[in-house]
């Protein structure tokens, strides 16, 4: 696994940016997804993003047509790792046009992987209030935010 980022899926029920972890149907990890630790003993996931009951695009070329997923036809709603994923993509994008924005240079200025799993996992919400973000084999080290993150 290196220095890629490990994303688990967590209930996406009540996201309060800033606010802990805690009540029903909040950040609770989703059954698909891996737990840690490794077979070698790391701390994986490194995070947890919203990855239950995701609306997202869908291609309108789409054999199956219209009746996939909920509402429209350029939409679908799905749930797994592969939806948490492009959460903290996304996130990394806002962070590195954050850096540019500030007068950063690409790429001297710019964080490794491993420097911005490590800035992930500063940036979690802690699973419980008064917590801290620290590690847990199902979420990682709590839920990303980007409030924390982009701070």
């Amino acid at each position: 696994l290196g220095n890629a980022t490990i994303v688990g899926a967590v209930t996406s029920g009540g996201y309060i940016a800033g606010k802990p972890v805690q009540g029903p149907g909040q950040g609770h990890a989703m059954g698909f997804s891996s737990y840690g630790p490794t077979r070698t003993g790391g701390q994986r996931p490194d995070v947890g993003a919203p990855g239950d009951i995701i609306r997202g695009a869908r291609s309108k070329a789409d054999p199956v047509g219209s009746r996939t997923g909920y509402g429209d036809v350029g939409l679908t709603t799905l749930s797994g790792t592969s939806m948490a994923a492009p959460h903290v993509a996304g996130l990394i994008a806002l962070y590195f046009n954050k850096l540019k924005a500030g007068g950063a240079a690409f790429p001297n200025a710019f964080p490794t992987s491993d420097e911005m799993r490590l800035k992930l996992r500063s940036a979690a919400r802690p699973l419980n209030a008064g917590g801290t973000a620290s590690w847990d084999n199902q979420r990682g080290c709590g839920v990303v935010d980007a409030a924390l993150l982009l701070k």
